[in-house]
């Protein structure tokens, strides 16, 4: 023991904890920044982030809510992680494993062309393409939902692809595509005119 009545292992602990103390800052404040530019590559569809406590209506617009769904498939790991439940985002469909799978009917009373968004959220800590789903209406039109990882700070409308409809009752079948450690999330889907 020294003159202040420390041993040696209280000493040692103590430099330990100093020196990882020391090492986490410096690892930290070496982290790369979260890009300030979320705009997509997709000059079709540019991604704007908004986030919103309630999803903007675009006047002539279909909202599909998630509630109004069923899930079909719950994956390759089954029952337990795939859900469609209320939560603090909304009543949402997650999608944990690959074939997760949601359908939910909705009605079309104009015919033209329409594109597709989700409304979603990303922590943008995953890779580009661990959220990606395929989507088919009335298992016949596909469009591919293609995840770019970002941090969306909350809900926001997030493109998927434009597609034709026409008018009467359709079903949105959403599917995961792979499994991932990422879930794909959505409380709504809408579906605005183009034309």
């Amino acid at each position: 023991m020294d003159k202040r009545g420390f041993g040696i292992i209280e000493i040692l602990v103590a430099a330990g904890i100093i020196i990882i103390a020391g090492m986490g800052v410096f690892v930290f404040m070496r982290m790369p920044k979260a890009p300030t530019d979320l705009s997509s590559t997709d000059k079709n569809f540019p991604i704007t982030i908004v986030p919103t406590a309630e999803p903007t209506l675009i006047p002539g617009s279909i909202i599909v809510e998630a509630r109004d769904g069923k899930i079909t498939n719950y994956g390759e790991n089954g029952e337990g992680s795939t859900y469609l439940a209320e939560t603090s985002r909304g009543y949402e469909a997650y999608l944990a494993y690959k074939e997760a799978q949601v359908i939910i009917p909705f009605t079309i009373e104009k015919q033209g062309r329409y594109r597709m968004d989700f409304y979603t959220s990303d922590d943008g800590l995953c890779k580009d393409g661990d959220r990606n789903v395929t989507v088919f209406i009335d298992q016949s039109q596909k469009l591919l939902y293609n995840h770019k990882a970002m941090d969306t700070k909350g809900m926001v409308w997030l493109p998927v692809d434009t597609i034709t409809l026409t008018p009467g009752q359709h079903n949105l079948m959403v599917t995961k595509r792979e499994s991932t450690y990422a879930a794909f999330s959505f409380t709504r889907a809408r579906f605005v005119p183009v034309d």
